[in-house]
């Protein structure tokens, strides 16, 4: 029987304070670590479709619909010590394979696991 892949977002929360210092040889390393995690994706037969890190949040913008068209609040929005600093969407056969690499995803806090799509 042959496994059709599915996708999953892998969301990355990090302790903001945990990159306040870091240094250059710091980044590197994590950079490298992410290298590797990316190879352990395709090892495991799945595919990384989409992944970037995310800006500590700066003033934004937050856009709500409403009856009356839409909402726009400047930010930031709360004070908060973890944020969503980054992200891989994949391509994998399973959701044990799919909740293995998530695993082994290289955070200093933690990851949410959420499969993409409708079911049908």
């Amino acid at each position: 029987m042959e496994t059709v892949p599915h996708e999953y977002m892998l969301l990355i929360t990090e302790p903001v304070a945990h990159f306040e210092n870091f240094t250059a040889e710091q980044w590197e390393v994590l950079d490298e670590r992410h290298r590797v995690f990316a190879q352990k994706i395709a090892d495991a037969g799945g595919e990384v479709l989409f992944s970037d890190p995310l800006r500590v949040p700066q003033p934004q913008s937050r856009f709500t619909p409403t009856d009356d068209g839409v909402l726009v609040t400047d930010g930031p929005f709360a004070e908060t010590k973890e944020v969503l600093l980054g992200y891989y969407k994949i391509r994998i056969g399973s959701e044990r394979a799919a909740r293995e690499l998530a695993a082994q995803c290289p955070t200093a806090g933690y990851v949410d696991l959420r499969r993409v799509g409708l079911e049908r």
